[in-house]
């Protein structure tokens, strides 16, 4: 995966049970961490609710999307490898 960067959209890679986050969604990169690990803050936005959530995970677990905000989400997944 290429270095994210804060504002890059991101595409969840797996289902995070602890933040109901499931693999396919979208988010936008908030901030960088880098000690004691490099963890990536990412806010997503319910579609249901409309209400915001920051959550920290590892790169492992994200991968930039591709293409437009319109793009399904599984065809992010898919490029994403």
């Amino acid at each position: 995966m290429s270095s994210v960067e804060v504002d890059d959209r991101v595409v969840v890679l797996e289902d995070v049970p602890d933040h109901s986050l499931l693999r396919g969604q979208e988010g936008v990169v908030c901030s960088l961490w880098f000690l004691p690990n490099r963890v990536i803050e990412v806010e997503f936005l319910c579609s249901i609710t409309g209400e915001v959530t920051r959550v920290l995970l590892m790169s492992h677990q994200i991968a930039i999307a591709e293409g437009r905000l319109s793009d399904t989400p599984q065809e992010a997944v898919a490029s994403a490898g």
